[in-house]
């Protein structure tokens, strides 16, 4: 299936009601990250550089406004953003690799899974492989890792995210944290999965504490310009219309 009919199907069963039977797993909540607001949730844990990892969020874009909207940095210049395109574009540091896929729906859930293998990042939308970049680190200390937040401390995302997972020395596919229920992408309960020592579980379940770590590392984020209203009933399990 496609990412364009996967994420529509993605979004129209959002909006739905949800029961335990077709969503196993309920996320009851997720993030509103407010560009206009500077909204950003940064880690200061400093660690060293690690070249194997996986980034794993579900997100609805919150406005197009033609402006770049990093949504992770995992590094000091290296990242995961919304392009002026509206293309997600993989950043190294030094170029961008975008594909071709277009990405334009600000009312669907979409799955975006970055498995980082000895530093060359493939990226996975709704479970559709799509393109790759070399050259990704994730590196703790000095506001490298964020979420929200452009690598020039700028081109903040607008938009929600929801189960925001990062895995610490383990590149796992999309499967590891959804499946495919009578022909949708829903989310799986990541309980089981190893984090490593800098993953992390961002559920953001605490509205007082967005940032709050659930993987047992207790790497918490530090939120910035988020407060508790950011927190909102709207997720690809439950939704608000």
């Amino acid at each position: 299936m496609g990412v364009f009919q996967n994420h529509l199907m993605a979004g129209a069963a959002a909006a739905a009601s949800a029961s335990t039977s077709f969503y196993p797993h309920q996320l009851e909540q997720s993030c509103r990250f407010d560009r206009a607001s500077s909204t950003k949730l940064v880690r200061a844990n400093a660690f060293t550089a690690v070249t194997t990892f996986t980034f794993s969020t579900w997100l609805k874009r919150g406005i197009l406004d033609g402006n770049v909207q990093y949504f992770a940095k995992f590094d000091s210049d290296k990242g995961i953003a919304f392009n002026a395109d509206n293309k997600i574009t993989i950043y190294n540091g030094s170029s961008h690799s975008a594909g071709d896929a277009i990405f334009r729906d600000i009312t669907g859930w979409m799955h975006i899974v970055l498995k980082v293998t000895s530093g060359t990042g493939q990226l996975y939308v709704n479970n559709d492989t799509l393109h790759t970049n070399s050259g990704m680190e994730l590196q703790g200390g000095a506001d490298s890792d964020t979420i929200g937040i452009g690598v020039y401390g700028s081109d903040f995302f607008d938009g929600y995210l929801a189960e925001t997972i990062i895995i610490d020395g383990s590149a796992l596919n999309p499967t590891s944290f959804a499946e495919s229920t009578n022909g949708v992408w829903v989310p799986k309960d990541p309980s089981s999965l190893t984090f490593g020592s800098n993953g992390a579980w961002l559920k953001y379940e605490n509205s007082g504490d967005l940032g709050n770590d659930s993987s047992g590392n207790n790497n918490d984020y530090t939120a910035s310009n988020l407060a508790a209203d950011h927190q909102v009933l709207d997720s690809p399990t439950i939704g608000t219309g």
